[in-house]
């Protein structure tokens, strides 16, 4: 019978590997989108005898990688070994064979995994399969905080929609534009690059027509190091001039509108019915173009669409120190407080 003690050190161990694997995880993640980025690690003895991840989509998932990465002389540990995964193995034939298949043909005999993969063509039929031919596998292990770590995609195979995150800056008095046709910036110079690192961990960002119209913004990553995200407008009547950023064709871009359909380049122009609800259309389009995260940046009107139909995941508020006479109001939401940030001047708060 297991003691106290070494059920403990059983449990240490499968977290200390498991977080190597979300360590992994995070470096194929702009690559293997929209494919979740898992990690895997392969241990025998307390030796790690090779690691991998997750690779550009259409590439081998983690558990190839893990397994291909073992030299010839530790072949022969294969079968005595312990493999760590962030993420159910696949069971299905995709762009690649099943990862559950060649962990059975290398007669690797446990598996430890984080999460269960929510995706239908997976979930539960990985571990099924493994169990069914003898591994032993342990599952649900650091599964709360490697849900957060892919909250993205569980969001996105669970709602059947992107991951929403509202964002946006104001005063230190609630005001986050200013009246009238002029922009103004409320953040600070570090808050502007930690705005474009969200961008670039995110596939898709999102700003109304008025927006674009007074900011003519390039809604890009020019201060982050990272590939920039989809930019999504919504121009009913196709109002924007095409000397505008939106239009520029240096990124790929989407214009939700009342009039036509047509792709030029990289611009896609999408029409949906603006007398039916328009949200719903959209996030139903970027599901099927399998965008998994979507930043939502204003102005007001859009911003509080979004809320008004409970559609966000998150809101990443800018609070500046920054103090106004008269502008326009934030919007109102009610959401929970999770943690905040101070960069220089600015309180950035988490909801």
């Amino acid at each position: 019978m297991l003691s106290l003690l070494s059920i403990m050190d059983v449990q240490q161990e499968y977290e200390f590997y498991l977080t190597r694997c979300f360590q992994l995880a995070k470096l194929g993640k702009d690559a293997a989108a929209p494919n979740p980025s898992v990690g895997a690690v392969l241990v025998y003895n307390n030796r790690i005898l090779s690691e991998g991840y997750t690779s550009a989509y259409g590439g081998n998932h983690a558990e190839v990688n893990c397994i291909n990465g073992v030299t010839e002389k530790d072949e022969a540990l294969l079968n005595k070994s312990t493999l760590y995964v962030s993420l159910e193995p696949c069971n299905h034939f995709g762009k690649t064979p099943p990862c559950s298949h060649l962990i059975v043909q290398k007669k690797i005999p446990k598996v430890v995994v984080a999460s269960i993969d929510s995706n239908n063509i997976v979930k539960g039929k990985g571990i099924s399969y493994l169990q069914e031919n003898g591994v032993e596998v342990v599952y649900g292990i650091l599964d709360d905080l490697h849900q957060q770590q892919l909250k993205s995609y569980f969001t996105f195979q669970q709602k059947k929609r992107p991951h929403i995150i509202l964002n946006w800056a104001e005063t230190r008095n609630g005001f986050m534009a200013p009246e009238g046709d002029q922009q103004l910036w409320i953040s600070n110079d570090l808050c502007k690059r930690f705005t474009h690192k969200l961008r670039a961990e995110n596939q898709a960002i999102m700003v109304g027509k008025k927006t674009a119209l007074i900011d003519n913004p390039q809604l890009n990553t020019r201060y982050w190091k990272g590939n920039s995200p989809l930019r999504i407008v919504i121009d009913k009547r196709l109002e924007i001039p095409e000397h505008y950023h939106i239009y520029d064709q240096t990124i790929a871009s989407c214009i939700f509108n009342a009039k036509k359909n047509e792709i030029v380049d990289k611009l896609q122009l999408v029409k949906i019915d603006f007398e039916q609800p328009i949200l719903p259309q959209i996030l139903n389009y970027l599901y099927h173009q399998k965008i998994l995260s979507l930043i939502v940046e204003g102005g007001i009107k859009t911003l509080q669409y979004f809320i008004d139909a409970g559609l966000w995941d998150e809101a990443i508020i800018i609070k500046s120190n920054v103090y106004w006479d008269k502008g326009i109001k934030a919007p109102l939401f009610n959401g929970r407080l999770q943690k905040q940030i101070v960069l220089n001047t600015d309180l950035i708060e988490y909801y």
